[in-house]
């Protein structure tokens, strides 16, 4: 679930970094815990950046509003468009899709990461990382246990190492230490 008002990386790979920015959602739970949304986007795809939130407001591309239905080119590397609901981002390797959303406790960005028919991501030599992106480095099957420094992997056995290792500086924040495979 990640705390409210953190940042944390989805997806870490070559020339692609994909960050989220969690919110509160809801009423905390009698345990005290907090369910999450999430509230801001930032992905970077070489030396574009793209973000968007829940304010209303269109998606910015290198900080520049983007308009409707326009397509706009990606450091050379693939393209975005908005529809005022969905931005639609795809790079090489990536096609990720972010759709601000409705419901009774507000709004929030549904988020959707694919990689791209018939690319291999480990072609590049770069291991995809990051809460999400680690579940395209190729290992088959369910993952339990320990990872490979001893540590319980957390996130229903998933993740390697600690959620707290995924937390970013901010939405463009390719420069994390641990689990950053960006590169440009």
């Amino acid at each position: 679930m990640g705390k409210p008002g953190q940042t944390y990386n989805i997806v870490s790979d070559k020339n692609f970094q994909y960050n989220a920015r969690f919110e509160a959602w809801g009423q905390p739970k009698p345990n005290g815990l907090q369910s999450t949304i999430i509230g801001g986007a930032g992905l970077t795809v070489g030396a574009s950046k793209i973000a968007m939130d829940i304010s209303g407001k269109p998606p910015t591309v290198n900080g520049q509003a983007m308009a409707l239905n326009k397509k706009y080119g990606l450091d050379g590397q693939g393209e975005a468009t908005w529809n005022g609901t969905t931005l639609s981002v795809k790079s090489t390797e990536y096609n990720t899709t972010l759709t601000v959303k409705n419901n009774p406790n507000g709004k929030y960005i549904d988020s959707d990461v694919k990689l791209n028919q018939g690319v291999n991501p480990l072609a590049d030599g770069v291991v995809p990382h990051g809460l999400l992106g680690q579940t395209a480095d190729g290992v088959k099957g369910e993952r339990k246990g320990v990872n490979n420094t001893g540590e319980l992997k957390q996130g229903g056995t998933v993740i390697d190492g600690v959620v707290t290792d995924y937390v970013v500086s901010g939405l463009f924040d390719t420069r994390f230490v641990k689990n950053n495979q960006f590169s440009d």
